[in-house]
């Protein structure tokens, strides 16, 4: 079925969220090599997250079959999806969403937060959960989930955090835990921390 031309462009949806005395954006982001691809967002409480689809190429490719010796040493492999690590950054390529500024830490004045992460493989209709924490303590307000229209292979899924001009972010342990079709599947801390002198 031919992708109409919204598909095409990819979707987008966006809400404020005002938590830790910021306002902050919350964003979930996919971006996978396929024709006419579209994350679905799927039904949740408040708040609305976003969900970004944009296709980087005119065809799929075939996906491989999972081997049940496949043991990674990092990352998640399953029956619905390969996933490497989790990279933090400051900026991401916005065609592919790969990182481009990795991060090993955050300061309170960064721009943003992104979590990203390559995906070798997912099937259609597994559900991403993006579950964040400051200092251990969830925070349920940002949390978010996409539910994918099709199969991908060789993409980037990012899920990041942004704040209003002029606001510091808190400072302490960042930490997002992603879970596949509600399976936990990787899990990542940061520091953040005030600027140096």
């Amino acid at each position: 079925m031919a992708a109409s031309r919204a598909d095409k462009r990819g979707k987008q949806v966006r809400a404020s969220i005002v938590h830790w005395g910021f306002a902050a954006t919350f964003l979930a982001g996919i971006t996978l090599l396929a024709s006419g691809v579209a994350a679905q967002q799927a039904t949740t409480p408040e708040p609305t997250v976003t969900a970004i689809a944009t296709p980087a190429s005119p065809t799929a490719s075939p996906m491989p079959s999972p081997t049940a010796t496949s043991t990674p040493v990092n990352g998640y492999v399953a029956a619905n999806a390969e996933l490497d690590d989790i990279v933090w950054a400051r900026e991401i390529n916005p065609k592919t969403n790969a990182p481009v500024r990795v991060a090993t830490g955050f300061i309170t004045t960064d721009a943003a937060i992104y979590a990203t992460f390559a995906v070798k493989r997912i099937d259609a209709g597994v559900t991403v959960t993006a579950e964040w924490s400051l200092n251990g303590t969830v925070v349920p307000e940002l949390n978010a989930s996409i539910t994918l229209d099709q199969g991908y292979q060789d993409g980037w899924i990012e899920f990041h955090l942004t704040k209003a001009d002029g606001e510091i972010w808190p400072i302490g342990t960042y930490t997002i835990a992603i879970k596949v079709d509600g399976t936990p599947a990787l899990t990542s801390d940061i520091e953040l921390t005030v600027p140096p002198s």
